[in-house]
């Protein structure tokens, strides 16, 4: 026999708190795959954050910029009244709006995760990260119901241009039941990822290539770069070897390669978790020799 599910069993009991940690004013976010989660330790832990930035696209996390403003547009709590009751109808969803105030490239680049669907960790002006515990206990975000980078909202003489972003809860039960806070003070020390452009310079041979790798979001040269941090594929797909790499004592950001017999394909930096540099994920680009 099934047994009924009893109210009672869900209640806690509501006591004396001297404790006083609660959800500040919303300043930033981590927008997440659906499967992602952390467990305790885990969760507490730079190197677990770090990596999953650096993971590949389909198990990255992006950490966004602070905002500069926030919004609570949140649904209201439906009811029905009648003239013999007042009935909750539903409990509204929890809504957001987020403004940023960053760069064009950076409009862009936010603009581009429009309609993502996953899930997302809200960080408040004191740092502390909230998200809900699974059935397993782990730390995971809240799903997403929508999130919209929306048009700018240019300077009108008397505010800054912004870049307004509107997230919406799926379910407000992962925070009013089960809603975690962690101290995300550590959040300080993650590098976030940016997209490296390759360019070819000049006309590439079968013995050399010079590239320029430089920050999609400001143009400024990537430097450091070494050997294993170049990909050079053929058509085909089958890496293609580069003998040498030598950075130019003149120009910052670029890279001579040399190599023998090299042929037309693809060029790209390696995956951003075996990359020599933090921070880079490189934008793949044509070779032709």
């Amino acid at each position: 026999m099934i047994s009924p599910l009893s109210c009672l069993d869900a209640q806690k009991n509501i006591g004396v708190s001297s404790c006083t940690k609660f959800p500040q004013q919303l300043k930033g976010m981590i927008t997440t795959p659906f499967n992602f989660s952390l467990t305790e330790t885990e969760a507490n832990d730079p190197t677990a954050w770090q990596d999953a930035i650096l993971a590949e696209k389909k198990n990255r996390i992006y950490v966004w910029p602070n905002a500069v403003n926030m919004e609570v547009v949140s649904e209201d709590t439906i009811y029905e009244e009648t003239s013999l009751s007042n009935m909750l109808v539903r409990d509204g969803r929890y809504r957001f709006r987020f403004s940023f105030s960053e760069s064009l490239e950076l409009h862009k680049a936010m603009f581009s995760h429009k309609g993502f669907e996953g899930k997302v960790f809200l960080i408040d002006n004191e740092n502390k990260l909230i998200g809900t515990q699974n059935s397993n206990g782990d730390f995971q975000g809240f799903e997403l119901d929508l999130l919209n980078p929306e048009k700018i909202m240019f300077n009108d003489g008397s505010v800054r241009s912004k870049t307004p972003v509107y997230v919406s809860l799926y379910d407000n039960k992962e925070l009013d039941v089960n809603g975690a806070m962690i101290d995300g003070s550590f959040l300080r020390q993650l590098v976030r990822l940016s997209d490296a452009n390759v360019n070819i310079v000049g006309t590439p041979t079968a013995t050399d290539i010079v590239v320029d790798v430089k920050n999609a979001l400001d143009n400024t040269p990537v430097l450091s770069l070494v050997l294993a941090d170049f990909i050079l594929l053929d058509g085909t797909g089958t890496a293609q070897t580069i003998s040498s790499v030598t950075a130019d004592p003149n120009i910052e950001g670029r890279y001579a390669l040399a190599g023998t017999g090299l042929v037309s394909g693809t060029l790209d930096l390696a995956p951003p978790a075996d990359l020599s540099i933090v921070g880079f994920d490189g934008v793949q680009t044509t070779v032709t020799i």
